[in-house]
């Protein structure tokens, strides 16, 4: 998973610890629909982060099993403050808050993390002031590096475009070539 994926998640989901801590407090002052809007955005919040683990290579088998516990936990507060049964809505709260610390602990550990980096050369015969940061980035293990030769042109003296340029086959073969039209920087967003 992208270090900033991972990193989004975990801020969400310490967010999510203190929305809890503070209902504590809250739920002893019968603010009971107030308290159930807040209990649906953040079952709608952690939706989201299910369906981005689900599209993630990482094994998260531990990270989505303390989600649904987390849901079904949250099914049962919601029972609790429409039924306005305070101690057990605080008791159930502090089982959710319990759920979230050990949902903090197995993201961080079970989920691994990686940045993506793009290498954006235009000329062939310019690659060797990159290469050496290219084969660095290439070698660690927790960095995705993509080499796109970006093409370019030549400029006429009245200032219009020139010849076009695309080198991306001009480079040395050891060098995985990623086909510019192939890599959206908006879509891929690279670190």
């Amino acid at each position: 998973m992208r270090k900033r994926e991972k990193e989004q998640i975990q801020k969400f989901i310490e967010l999510l610890l203190k929305v809890h801590l503070t209902m504590m407090s809250q739920i002893g002052k019968k603010r009971f629909e107030t308290l159930y809007s807040i209990l649906l955005d953040c079952v709608e919040g952690t939706e989201c982060i299910v369906s981005k683990l689900q599209k993630s290579e990482c094994d998260v088998a531990d990270v989505m099993q303390l989600l649904n516990n987390y849901h079904e936990q949250m099914y049962e507060l919601g029972c609790f403050l429409q039924e306005e049964t305070i101690e057990k809505a605080i008791e159930q709260n502090q089982f959710i808050i319990e759920t979230v610390e050990k949902l903090l602990i197995s993201i961080e550990q079970n989920i691994k993390d990686y940045k993506e980096v793009v290498f954006l050369p235009y000329k062939a015969s310019m690659w060797d002031s990159l290469e050496s940061i290219w084969m660095a980035a290439e070698k660690d293990t927790d960095c995705r590096a993509y080499v796109v030769p970006i093409p370019y042109y030549e400029r006429n003296s009245d200032y219009s475009l020139g010849t076009y340029h695309y080198e991306g086959n001009e480079f040395p073969e050891d060098v995985p070539i990623t086909y510019y039209e192939d890599y959206s920087l908006e879509d891929r967003q690279p670190d």
